[in-house]
């Protein structure tokens, strides 16, 4: 079962070309500070959104309960 396993994992997609250089190879530092700001700017536009959406469900019962 295993060597089914690793077939199918080492034959998923296609082979890098040879100057394929990795993303994950760079090394990158950012302080926490930094992170958290990421974070929050990351999360700001679904913030956004569940306020909106919860303001309407508001309006919506409040149509339905008249």
């Amino acid at each position: 079962m295993s060597e089914i396993a690793t077939a199918r994992i080492n034959t998923f997609g296609t082979s890098p070309k040879a100057d394929f250089e990795s993303l994950s190879e760079e090394a990158v530092f950012v302080t926490v500070c930094q992170l958290q700001e990421i974070i929050t700017k990351a999360l700001q536009p679904l913030q956004d959104e569940v306020r909106d959406l919860k303001a309407t469900v508001a309006c919506q019962d409040e149509k339905i309960a008249a």
